[in-house]
């Protein structure tokens, strides 16, 4: 586990940053908070910044006296260390040094990080880097600190512990007044030193050293009980903070501790399974009976076996009865609302999050109000409101509270148990859902609930940083070697294949868990540059590699939903759109951009007046965003090509001339030069790194393929138009021609868009490849006919181009049903001819025809069950294309292009002269570690440990669905064997009743054979009659394996 955390904080990926003021000020703040305390128990020179060595975190920590008023350190923590008052207090007790986390204790660290981060909670520990604060650091660090924005930790982790136990203290000592920034300190494996994965540390002085106290315990109980009183909130919405304890194994000791806390009103949760003393308790509390003491027999065995204790005989020591006296303390019955057992052992059992929720909820230490406010911070199921909240007892207190702050929750929380409940419970919908509180909804759910909109002009800046710079892609990653081993390429190819699926369904399933954990975050790691796949995306690398699961996901599909529209809101109606394309500019104002919902969202509760302030630079931003957005320029193509179209046919049929060439026939020559000029743009800017890969990455894309195919026969037919007259006209309408029929098939691109037309698109591109190979079929059918054909009646033909057009001819159309005989219904020629032909319309229009329709009868259930994954993924392309289109439509784009072109030119001339300047050193503290409270973590790696996190939910939960396919398959097993146990129970039945009516025909005819039962034998025959039993026995045995044998 040390391991990982070392991959996880490193210094190579957390470089050291520049000292700013605010660090300063921490240090002057902290030394002046000193001074004033210096005689409250404070102890002065032993304060300032921890830095472990290796890492980049500096955690602040202070030497107290075990005396200190709570108070003092409830102000350090507040207005000295710049905590943030929390919402929840979870004091965390139990193993120490021998504690090891099992496997099924990991969706604790889980649980608790969820916990703490979504409630904003202070964790307390006792901060040594063993057993259980150990892992709780761990936890916390790897799922929400690691999140963190800001410099400043998600959620605090205070480590409490005793000052002389600390290995290595002494490097925490500093001068008097001054103290330690930083006090670099050292981890060992052979001792339990701090631990780096907690952000503050109260360091508590008794005097002693290197002895076991409860010095630090009684500390942490005394700040505990203070933080409990304390309110946070203003006036009316004020409420206490609440505390919670988390029993985790534990010895001996940590049973007073849980009495301690039950005596002060503190809810317990008890992890059974954890071991130690947290089963003890969960053992003790299934058995104990109302009012009535807990016996020693009834937890004795688990007493010796948790807590390793030992005694004999029926003298019980005096400690194991001080320990049963505190097991029945904590079991009375007024503490049964405050004991809360969370089993980690059965598969059904309540994670330790929703644990933490019902024992805040049970103990009812808080109104209504705030205990509604704190489950739906908490984001759990339904099922703890159904327990806890709505119960008989509340539901009449909860009539009076206005349910619409928690409905608003729910569904940005995606809640839908919640939000049934409430709506149940009292929750009118009708009034709820107005127009501006459904816009406020779409809008918290794209940005956020904490974005105040003060990063807007730096995050359009870095976009546009970002867009300005094309960095080259290298996708040539792997240059295979030619292998002569056809087997061996054919086992990798396969076992490759099966890697390949297996890797889109991994990388589906974690995005699912990333999206539903943060959606904005999960939005960013599809568009984060990845640097060993030469800076492209995560959806530019599974476009390449053709992973339509992936790019079908909805974190995909939002993603480009957002880029389509650009700065305009994804959800805007598509008759803004098109209205404010045609009554441009007046109407582009109703459109609602990215940067007016974000100001809406920093400015909730103001007047509409300050929610949209006014201005020109308002209105020619949002004037740019409409015209560079990707879907305006995609209706801008529309009309363009309409015009286009209109304008080619009616030239071709009215205004080419043969001598001349019409203005019509110039306009549209230029309009395919600026064409041309873009098609060239698009080579240009392709992720390659040669001209000709480039190219080849132009030309895979059959859409570019048949633009080039567009422009090649229109400047060629212009060109013939040029340079012939009089009889060579005819050849120019036919490559005119041949342009106007591709210029009339290009638009069925941008059918894709569409989500009912767009699947038809890809239903025609498939079935024309099916088309293409029975094409081959035909064509063997067709000249070995068509051949003798023409051999038999018209005998040595002269050689010309007619023969072979002959050939062909007739044959094909005879696939229509046009026979081509006489009035009279007989085939021309001699009499072969007419069977030849019979047979041909046999093969080709019955078995041929039937095979086509059946291969696109097949092709197109293929696609119909995908449909909407082909065409998702396929639009990918489409925008893509469109996001880097220049502004408007030919020949208006010849303006962007030279405007692209010039400033091409001035970067590279730009570059050119800052190589050419001599570097100066930079100047100030370079290279000087931050002396901040936190060292900030850089974005990239908190995106990797949040795709880390999201890739270990999907895990646990793949190990846990496997698990209870698993236990499925169990259970079937046991239903089977209980059958087959049924039927042999009945075969056995069968024939013992077979074997008795046997027995009682024989004794019709035999004399009955007496038995003396003194002695066992037959008077008669003097037999044993044990051993004649044993020999039925064994024959009815035997008869029944036999039929045993028969029904398996």
């Amino acid at each position: 586990m040390m391991n990982s955390r070392k991959r996880l904080k490193t210094e190579e990926e957390l470089p050291l940053t520049v000292t700013t003021d605010n660090d300063y000020g921490a240090s002057a703040k902290m030394k002046t908070f000193v001074s004033r305390y210096r005689d409250s128990g404070v102890v002065d020179g032993s304060f300032g910044e921890l830095r472990f060595r290796g890492f980049g975190q500096a955690s602040p920590y202070v030497r107290v006296t075990n005396d200190i008023d709570p108070e003092v350190l409830w102000e350090l923590m507040t207005s000295c260390w710049d905590m943030k008052p929390p919402n929840l207090i979870i004091s965390v007790v139990g193993g120490d040094a021998k504690f090891v986390l099992k496997e099924r204790l990991k969706k604790v660290n889980k649980g608790l990080a969820n916990a703490a981060l979504s409630t904003g909670a202070w964790v307390f520990t006792t901060g040594l880097h063993r057993g259980v604060s150990k892992y709780v650091g761990e936890a916390i660090w790897g799922g929400a600190n690691c999140l963190a924005d800001s410099g400043q930790p998600a959620v605090n982790v205070v480590g409490i512990t005793t000052w002389g136990n600390v290995p290595n203290r002494h490097r925490l000592k500093g001068q008097k007044g001054i103290g330690k920034f930083p006090a670099r300190y050292r981890l060992h494996n052979e001792t339990a030193p701090l631990d780096l994965n907690h952000t503050h540390f109260i360091l508590v002085d008794d005097g002693t050293v290197e002895t076991a106290g409860w010095s630090d315990v009684e500390v942490r109980t005394r700040l505990e009980q203070h933080i409990g009183q304390q309110t946070i909130g203003q006036g009316a919405k004020g409420r206490t903070i609440p505390v919670v304890l988390m029993l985790i194994e534990g010895g001996s000791t940590t049973l007073k501790s849980t009495k301690k806390a039950l005596k002060r009103g503190i809810p317990v949760v008890i992890l059974d399974g954890s071991g130690g003393a947290a089963d003890v308790i969960a053992l003790a509390a299934r058995k104990k009976i109302k009012n009535e003491l807990l016996k020693l027999e009834d937890v004795e065995e688990k007493l010796r076996s948790a807590l390793d204790l030992k005694w004999e005989g029926a003298h019980v020591p005096p400690y194991v009865i001080s320990l049963m006296r505190h097991l029945n303390s904590i079991l009375k019955e007024e503490n049964r609302n405050l004991v809360t057992v969370v089993r980690l052992n059965e598969s059904d059992a309540m994670d330790i999050d929703e644990g933490l929720l019902r024992a805040l909820l049970k103990a009812e230490i808080a109104s209504p109000e705030d205990q509604l406010d704190l489950a739906l911070d908490w984001n759990t199921s339904g099922v703890a409101w159904q327990d806890e909240i709505f119960t008989r007892n509340r539901i009449r207190k909860l009539q009076s509270v206005n349910k619409d702050p928690y409905m608003v929750m729910a569904l940005l929380q995606d809640n839908a148990e919640v939000v049934e409940m409430l709506l149940d419970n009292g929750m009118h919908l009708a009034t709820f859902l107005t127009e501006q509180r459904l816009a406020e909804l779409y809008s918290k759910a794209v940005y956020g609930r904490g974005d105040d909109g003060s990063s807007t002009t730096l995050n359009r800046l870095i976009e546009e940083k970002k867009n300005s710079r094309q960095p080259e892609q290298h996708t040539d990653l792997l240059d295979l070697a030619d292998v002569d081993d056809v087997i061996c390429n054919r086992l990798l190819e396969s076992q490759m294949k099966t890697m390949l699926r297996q890797l889109e369904t991994d990388a589906a399933g974690v995005m699912d868990e990333c999206y539903r954990l943060d959606p904005r975050r999960a939005l960013g790691l599809l568009t984060r540059p990845q640097p060993r796949w030469g800076e492209g995306s995560c959806m530019a690398i599974a476009n390449s590699g053709k992973h339509m699961a992936f790019m079908s996901h909805a974190a995909c599909q939002t993603n480009l939903n957002r880029v389509w529209f650009g700065h305009m809101e994804w959800f805007t109606p598509l008759w803004k759109v098109i209205l404010s394309l045609i009554f441009f500019p007046v109407t582009v104002f109703t459109i609602t951009f990215t940067d007016d919902v974000r100001r809406t969202v920093r400015t909730v509760g103001c007047s509409p007046a300050h929610a949209h302030p006014c201005g020109i630079r308002r209105y020619l931003r949002a004037i740019y965003h409409y015209q560079t957005a990707p879907i305006t320029k995609f209706y801008y193509t529309v009309v363009f090509y309409v015009v286009f179209l209109m304008l080619f046919s009616l030239f071709l049929l009215t205004d080419l001339l043969n001598d001349v060439i019409s203005p019509s026939e110039w306009f549209l020559a230029a309009v395919m030069g600026v064409q041309l000029l873009d098609e060239i743009r698009q080579i240009v800017s392709q992720d390659a790194r040669s001209w000709l890969r480039k190219l080849q990455v132009w030309q895979g894309d059959v859409w570019n393929r048949m633009d080039a195919a567009i422009l090649v026969t229109f400047f060629l037919a212009f060109s013939l138009h040029c340079g012939l007259r009089g009889d060579g006209m005819a050849a120019v309408k036919v490559v005119y021609s041949c342009a106007l029929i591709l210029a009339f098939y290009r638009p069925l691109q941008m059918f894709y868009v569409h989500e009912k037309i767009g699947p038809k698109i890809i239903m025609i591109r498939e079935m024309l490849q099916d088309l293409l190979i029975f094409l081959s079929l035909m064509v063997v059918f067709v000249l070995a006919f068509g051949v003798v054909r023409l051999a038999l009646l018209s005998p040595n033909s002269p050689l010309s181009w007619k023969l072979f057009v002959d050939v062909v001819r007739v044959p094909y159309w005879l696939i229509y049903a046009q026979l081509l005989t006489d009035p009279e219904g007989h085939v021309a020629g001699p009499w072969l001819v007419s069977i030849l032909q019979a047979a041909y319309v046999l093969v080709t229009n019955v078995l041929l025809i039937n095979l086509l329709i059946a291969m696109f009868n097949y092709t197109f259930q293929n696609i119909q069950g995908t449909a909407e994954q082909f065409w998702k993924f396929h639009r990918y392309s489409l925008i893509h294309e469109y996001v880097g289109r220049p502004w408007g439509a030919p020949p208006l784009t010849l303006l962007p292009l030279t405007w692209r072109l010039v400033r091409a030119v001035w970067t590279a001339a730009s570059r050119k002269d800052s190589r050419r300047q001599p570097k100066r050193l930079a100047s100030g503290r370079r290279g000087r570690q931050t002396s901040g409270t936190h060292a900030a973590i850089p974005e990239v790696q908190r995106q990797r440990i949040f795709q880390k996190l999201g890739a270990d939910n999907y895990i646990l939960k793949e190990k846990q669905k496997s698990s209870d396919e698993k236990s499925e398959e169990i259970q079937e097993l046991k239903r089977r064997v209980d059958e087959l146990g049924e039927q042999i129970a009945a075969l056995s039945h069968r024939d013992r009743c077979y074997y008795d009516s046997s027995s009682g025909e024989d004794d019709i005819d035999v004399v009955p054979q007496r038995r003396d039962v003194a002695s066992g034998k037959d008077v008669i025959s003097g037999r044993d009659v044990g051993q004649s039993s044993q020999y039925q026995q064994a024959g009815s045995d035997s008869r029944v394996h036999g039929k045993l044998d028969t029904v398996v």
